[in-house]
């Protein structure tokens, strides 16, 4: 589990990331006046299982590659390749103390940004 430490108010976050095969969980929120709230932090898998899958609902392309390197970038996989995003409420008028990532279940959960609007 990581939390990641801010001090600003916002109507929403959003973040960006990939993951593997389900991973995610719920992340928890924690204002400055020590209240809470929740959401549910799940990525699209990066290559949506080879192009079988669709987006999880409520995320979003926020990159898309036109294929994937491997074995030490020799070789290259023609498939798209994604980073996704998604937006999660925050309380309105409150200012975020941080932000806790949940310990990813169903696989690896990478998280590349976090914004607030």
């Amino acid at each position: 589990m990581w939390s990641i430490w801010a001090s600003r108010p916002a109507a929403s976050s959003r973040g960006a990331g990939i993951r593997s095969s389900g991973a995610g969980g719920t992340a928890t929120v924690t204002y400055t006046d020590g209240s809470t709230s929740e959401f549910t932090a799940r990525f699209s898998d990066w290559r949506l299982n080879w192009g079988s899958y669709t987006p999880l609902p409520g995320t979003f392309p926020a990159v898309t590659m036109p294929y994937q390197n491997y074995r030490s970038g020799y070789l290259r996989s023609v498939i798209p390749t994604y980073v996704f995003a998604l937006d999660a409420p925050l309380t309105p008028g409150k200012t975020v103390r941080s932000i806790t990532l949940p310990t990813s279940t169903g696989g690896d959960m990478h998280v590349f940004a976090i914004g607030f609007g």
